[in-house]
């Protein structure tokens, strides 16, 4: 009573339970539910403003039928902008079961209570290898695994694979360490921040009734952001994958597809679950296994976008001069010219500074 176990590198440690012992922001506790691991994360701010996790209806109906739930608990529904409790969910009998509810659920806030959770699942095996390739000369050859903190060696975790042909692999095999037999999986927890974002429209004119061959002009979206009241998400997923990190790269995807996401996101913690020992190499992740949290924020978030307005661009001009009629057509010339490099000079601009409208993250 009153007390807990902890792995640490020299064994299992035999510690008080401090009930007052603080929990930084973002911190995410582990418990085995009805058969699935559910994460559960102390309440953390961005701009002042809880995160969300989605609920499913099932869940909602569940506090009401319970009585558990009540209008301050889950105050404003932020897709609507009205209570949750004029949402379809609510408008039931407490005697209905929460199975029959119908529909997506929603988000609910970090700090409502009952608190949110989010169910991990979809567990990955950083141990694992990559993948198969053939090789030009035909050897089968395969990737190394992820890997995984070097604190999981010490507690008996078997060897990540490594890469090289199969001949290779196999020979390797046999120097196997016998006291390491336990599995590894994890799960990334991910933060996800609605921004405005930005695209580069064109539109081509009549080549007979317009002046000008085409309008070309830099234009915002705010769609993801309205969809989701502007508030940040927690998610989880089996592997992050950070956003294109290039802003060349990033722009030019917008400006040829008109792709951007409207949203930044932040990788806040990797879930890492412990087997026991001599656990299968297929085996998922149940009460048996021992859960580690790795943090990678700790405190309370501001998020802005880059949303400085343009600067005036250093003009590159494309200059014609062609020597017809003996110069008399040099002035239709420079009208269709300057058409196109008022085109130019505005992707430019776009690149520089109004297409590249990514956030950032800081703590204070």
């Amino acid at each position: 009573m009153n007390s807990e176990l902890r792995s640490t590198p020299i064994g299992v440690t035999l510690h008080p339970r401090v009930l007052s012992e603080w929990r930084h922001p973002w911190n995410i506790d582990m418990a085995f539910v009805d058969q699935r691991w559910r994460a559960t994360v102390n309440p953390g701010f961005v701009n002042g403003r809880p995160a969300f996790i989605d609920m499913p209806a099932t869940w909602l109906a569940e506090q009401v039928k319970s009585g558990a739930a009540s209008q301050r608990d889950f105050g404003i529904n932020p897709l609507t902008g009205r209570p949750y409790f004029e949402a379809w969910v609510f408008n039931h009998e407490r005697g209905e079961s929460p199975e029959r509810a119908k529909g997506t659920g929603g988000p609910v806030r970090l700090t409502n209570s009952p608190a949110p959770y989010m169910v991990l699942g979809a567990w990955r095996n950083p141990a694992a290898a990559a993948g198969v390739s053939v090789s030009e000369t035909g050897d089968i050859r395969v990737g190394a695994a992820e890997g995984y903190p070097k604190y999981f060696d010490s507690l008996g975790v078997r060897p990540p694979a490594g890469a090289g042909s199969l001949n290779q692999l196999a020979t390797q095999s046999a120097e196997f360490d016998p006291s390491r037999t336990r599995e590894i999986r994890a799960v990334d927890i991910v933060l996800t921040q609605p921004r405005i974002g930005a695209k580069l429209e064109f539109v081509p004119g009549h080549p007979i009734a317009d002046v000008a061959t085409a309008q070309i002009s830099t234009n915002y979206l705010r769609d993801y952001v309205k969809l989701h009241n502007g508030r940040a998400r927690l998610r989880a997923t089996t592997k992050y994958q950070p956003l294109p990190d290039d802003p060349i790269e990033a722009t030019f995807g917008t400006l040829l597809n008109g792709d951007d996401p409207q949203f930044d996101e932040l990788h806040m913690a990797t879930v890492w679950m412990l087997s026991p020992p001599g656990a299968d190499s297929d085996a998922e992740p149940d009460g048996t296994w021992e859960p580690f949290v790795q943090h990678f924020v700790f405190w309370n978030l501001n998020h802005a976008p880059r949303n400085i307005p343009p600067s005036s661009p250093n003009e590159d001009n494309i200059v014609f001069i062609v020597p017809l009629a003996l110069g008399t057509a040099q002035g239709v010339i420079n009208g269709i010219v300057s058409v196109l490099n008022g085109m130019l000079n505005e992707a430019l601009t776009f690149l520089r500074d109004a297409g590249d409208v990514r956030g950032k993250f800081w703590t204070t």
